[in-house]
């Protein structure tokens, strides 16, 4: 796909598509992570023993709703990636879109829960190299 690049107004114009897009990518992760952590639970308590272990008290999910969790999850990413935005950072709903400033690639930024768009950080840096807008 070619890159898209972003004025504010056009990465602001995304955000009410996008934000409900990436709580539903952060939802099915933590639902992703917490089968996972219960998988694994389960795998140790088993192995090696002949003890009997009640797991009722675990989420049982089957195969098939695993990988349907799964294939959603990747849907979801990919209709958000499909704006031309892209996640930075999906626990701290962060995501970025790519401009040009000064004839460089940067990075405008925003972080769920902000109104608008008003960081930037250069292609090298991550969330902690995020500057306002005003020094752009």
């Amino acid at each position: 796909m070619e890159r898209k690049y972003f004025d504010i107004p056009e990465a602001e114009a995304t955000l009410p598509t996008i934000s409900p897009l990436l709580r539903r990518a952060q939802q099915i992760w933590d639902r992703l992570e917490s089968f996972e952590q219960v998988s694994i639970r389960k795998k140790i308590m088993t192995d090696g023993s002949q003890e009997s272990y009640d797991f009722s008290d675990l989420d049982d999910i089957s195969d098939s709703q695993l990988l349907r969790l799964k294939e959603d999850f990747y849907a979801t990413v990919e209709n958000i990636e499909s704006t031309g935005a892209f996640i930075r950072d999906l626990d701290q709903g962060m995501l970025d879109f790519y401009t040009k400033f000064e004839g460089r690639e940067v990075f405008l930024s925003w972080r769920q829960g902000e109104k608008r768009i008003r960081f930037w950080h250069e292609a090298d840096e991550g969330a902690s190299g995020r500057k306002r807008i005003l020094e752009f």
